[in-house]
């Protein structure tokens, strides 16, 4: 979403929820009860299953992309560089 807004929505398509985070947002995934959004300056942002935001862990560049593998996320950056942070 380059307007960095994660909207939920239910099977027919109805919003539930949106959030704002701020930049454009690269990259999305489930990670059992929360998803983990990658929002370019921003960093790592977690979301609740209800759209709470939680932790935020930033990055030095932009990011570019995101993996997500047993409890742990990994933002790819613009610079080059990784960042991995617990996601649970």
């Amino acid at each position: 979403s380059e307007s960095g807004y994660v909207w939920a929505l239910d099977a027919s398509g109805k919003p539930i929820w949106k959030r704002d985070l701020g930049e454009p947002v690269k990259r999305l995934a489930r990670d059992g009860d929360t998803y983990i959004a990658a929002a370019s300056a921003n960093g790592i942002v977690r979301l609740s299953l209800d759209g709470e935001s939680g932790a935020v862990a930033t990055t030095a560049a932009a990011v570019n992309d995101l993996t997500i593998s047993d409890g742990q996320a990994v933002a790819l950056t613009a610079d080059g560089s990784a960042l991995g942070v617990a996601t649970r």
